[in-house]
């Protein structure tokens, strides 16, 4: 990791210490963001481990698995068949929870360029834990990651693997957690926040339609009979706000024209003031519902012919 240095080096500049043998430099730190840094403190606390392995949360961040923050979220860390050390000494930053792990769930993670190693659970096993301890929300962000941009059968695969997980550990406290956020998992999202969407509305109960096709060229995040539900993230808003407006309108109004309500849901709303964002989407429900039959039926599979949204201007 070329952002970290070591102890012999850390008197040359003002650095924060991550674990005992790896530290940053503060203006390199005060640039990350809150992922990258949790990304950091867990892989620094994991390769200044000697016999323990990063779990939960943890884990997820260092195989980079989809998370939700958790705010001032530990280092979680267990040691295999072992109890864990009494709480003064841990680390300051650190957990250690009891969880006593076979070897068939664990791996060694190596990054490039690096003599560092660090004890870790598998993606599957990580994926469990993380909806075990911290509910089926983070559960399900967690597992729809495991599935993203993989093939039919690494996914089969996938599911078989986090089936005989859960299986195996039926007796663990929160596997119902586990259970859920399996049964309520998805192979097509394609983001944490649209996982957190589809949740959210699913409590409700609501089940939304993900990546329908609405002509050849528009595929909104999710359906919910005649609505259409995006969730923005802001990176690209961010990065050319004037034009992800604009070419966010010119597509709303397509949308409208087949007879489809819209709604945008920021990413970051989602996350800090969800009541608002349910509000939004029933209201906008509540709209679709007087538009009438669309024009263009929304299907799974991708139609063949169809006129581009953004091709076909008057003038």
């Amino acid at each position: 990791m070329k952002l970290l240095v070591r102890p012999g080096e850390s008197d040359k500049q003002p650095c924060r210490k991550l674990s005992a043998n790896k530290y940053i430099p503060i203006e390199v730190w005060d640039e990350l963001k809150n992922h990258e840094r949790e990304f950091l403190r867990a892989y620094s606390a994991g390769a200044a481990a000697q016999q323990s392995v990063l779990v939960g949360r943890s884990a997820a961040m260092v195989w980079g698995l989809w998370t939700l923050p958790i705010e001032d979220a530990p280092v979680s860390l267990a040691n295999p068949g072992q109890r864990p050390p009494s709480k003064n000494q841990w680390p300051q930053g650190v957990e250690y929870l009891w969880m006593p792990l076979p070897g068939m769930d664990m791996q060694v993670f190596t990054p490039d360029g690096s003599d560092d190693t660090v004890r870790l659970t598998n993606r599957v096993r990580t994926a469990v834990d993380v909806a075990r301890l911290h509910g089926v929300r983070h559960g399900v962000v967690a597992m729809d990651s495991l599935f993203y941009r993989k093939n039919f059968d690494e996914q089969r695969q996938i599911r078989l693997e986090l089936e005989a997980t859960i299986r195996r550990l039926e007796r663990k406290k929160g596997i119902a957690h586990a259970r859920k956020a399996l049964e309520w998992c998805s192979t097509l999202s394609e983001s944490p926040y649209e996982s957190l969407a589809r949740v959210i509305l699913r409590e409700l109960g609501v089940v939304a339609q993900e990546q329908m096709w609405i002509g050849r060229f528009v595929r909104p995040d999710l359906l919910w009979g005649q609505l259409v539900i995006e969730i923005n993230g802001d990176v690209k808003l961010a990065n050319d706000p004037t034009g992800a407006a604009l070419e966010q309108a010119e597509r709303d109004s397509w949308i409208r024209k087949q007879l489809y309500e819209t709604e945008h849901i920021r990413a970051s709303k989602l996350l800090y003031d969800e009541a608002a964002c349910v509000r939004s989407i029933v209201e906008a429900k509540k709209r679709s519902e007087v538009l009438g039959p669309p024009t263009v039926k929304a299907t799974r599979n991708r139609p063949q012919f169809g006129v581009h949204w953004r091709a076909r201007r008057a003038g």
